[in-house]
């Protein structure tokens, strides 16, 4: 047997190799690139790297009458424990690269966090916050303490002074 040769198949392959952040995207125009990674960061942590915790889930059916069909299409998430924390952010600093630009990440130690006190994972709960005229987009993470919260917060961006210990 011969070795196989290069083909111009072999080559479009190794594109796919390439992780997409390195790759230019002339799909999506120059003013919204910054919305779509951050978008794709969110998303990508909430989706993939977070769950909704049981006791959580039975909170939202009763105190807001969601069903787990609405609590999956809105893509409320239980918040992180520590160590979901450090798994799911690195898989996004991994997947999308450098996340100081991303609300509510930042830099310690050389591991990347989501900034969310670890004892709201028992009871509280995440919403992604929309863009209103690009409801596709995900543009904060809004945290409610528990699912009773009339003043939850949104997670923002640290700036140089305020790193973590």
């Amino acid at each position: 047997m011969q070795p196989k040769s290069k083909t111009s198949t072999d080559s479009a392959n190794l594109a796919h190799e390439v992780p997409w952040r390195s790759q230019p995207c002339n799909l999506v125009p120059p003013k919204l690139r910054t919305k779509v990674r951050r978008s794709a960061v969110l998303s990508y942590f909430v989706r993939e790297c977070l769950h909704l915790y049981v006791g959580t889930m039975r909170d939202l059916e009763s105190v807001w009458g969601l069903e787990r069909d609405e609590t999956d299409r809105l893509g409320l998430a239980s918040p992180p424990t520590w160590v979901t924390n450090l798994i799911g952010s690195n898989a996004c600093a991994e997947k999308f690269g450098d996340l100081a630009d991303i609300p509510g990440f930042y830099k310690c130690d050389n591991l990347w966090r989501l900034d969310i006190d670890e004892r709201l994972a028992r009871r509280g709960l995440i919403l992604p916050t929309r863009d209103p005229q690009r409801p596709l987009l995900i543009v904060g993470l809004r945290v409610f303490r528990h699912v009773r919260d009339e003043k939850p917060f949104i997670l923002r961006v640290r700036s140089e002074g305020e790193k973590g210990a």
